[in-house]
């Protein structure tokens, strides 16, 4: 499954390419790449730009997050409370627990 991220930051706008396979019962997870670029109060035009280097139509799923800006968008949009307990999901790589993930962006740091 291939899957892109988008994150409205306050600051950047991040898009990120992830590929998710289940080969012989193995989970693997690949960040097959990151677009990431300072807005400077300018989200719109940013994003418009980026996305025009960018084949919507070949991803399974795209998601934003991103407080300011999430609700500018037509696509599913989740919380970045959400996006983290998504995340832990996956991290556990090593087959140890975490206790803390920290998500510090440009306005909001979230522990």
């Amino acid at each position: 499954m291939k899957s892109l991220g988008i994150c409205l930051g306050a600051s950047t706008i991040t898009f990120v390419e992830v590929h998710n396979e289940t080969k012989n019962d193995t989970h693997e997870i690949k960040i097959a790449n990151v677009i990431s670029k300072v807005h400077e109060g300018n989200a719109k035009e940013n994003f418009f730009e980026i996305l025009k280097g960018i084949k919507p139509e070949t991803f399974d799923k795209i998601t934003v997050t991103g407080r300011k800006f999430r609700e500018n968008v037509n696509l599913t949009k989740i919380t970045e409370p959400e996006a983290i307990e998504y995340a832990l999901e996956y991290l556990k790589l090593d087959n140890k627990e975490y206790n803390v993930l920290v998500s510090a962006g440009g306005e909001t740091t979230i522990v």
